[in-house]
C-alpha cells in the first residue's frame, strides 16, 4: 500500500515534527545540553514512526517534496539578508579558498550548461 501526502500536508507535518523538536529539547535534557538541534530531534521520531509504520504495515509514505526547492530560496535569502558584510570579512584564508573555489567551478558550470563537450 502507497500513502501520498501533498505539498500542504508535507508542510503542516514538517512543522508538527519542529514543535515536537521543540517539546523534546525542553523536556529531554540531553539535548539542549549537547545542542541537538530541535529539528532533527524531532526528525529522528518522525523517522523511526515511518519507519515503524513501512516494517510493520508495509505501508509506503511518499511526501510531495513540489514546494521544498521554493521554501529552500526563501530559508538561504533570509540567511543571506541577515548577515552582515563585516562578518564576512572576518572569514579569513577560509574565505578566499571559498571565494577562488566558487570562481573556478563557474566557467566549469557554465559549459556544462551548453553541453561543451559534447558527451
Amino acid at each position: 500500500m502507497n500513502i501520498i501526502i501533498d505539498s500542504r500536508e508535507t508542510v503542516i507535518l514538517a512543522i508538527l515534527v519542529l514543535f515536537l523538536g521543540k517539546h523534546l529539547a525542553r523536556k529531554i535534557k540531553f539535548l539542549s545540553k549537547y545542542n541537538i538541534p530541535e529539528p532533527v530531534s524531532g526528525g529522528i521520531i518522525a523517522s523511526l514512526l515511518f519507519a515503524s509504520i513501512y516494517f510493520i504495515f508495509n505501508v509506503t509514505v511518499n511526501f510531495d517534496l513540489s514546494e521544498r526547492d521554493a521554501l529552500l530560496v526563501v530559508f538561504f535569502t533570509c540567511i543571506g539578508l541577515s548577515s552582515q558584510f563585516s562578518t564576512l570579512l572576518q572569514g579569513g584564508k577560509p574565505l578566499v579558498i571559498l571565494l577562488v573555489c566558487s570562481g573556478l567551478m563557474l566557467p566549469d558550470t557554465s559549459l556544462r550548461e551548453i553541453n561543451y563537450p559534447p558527451r
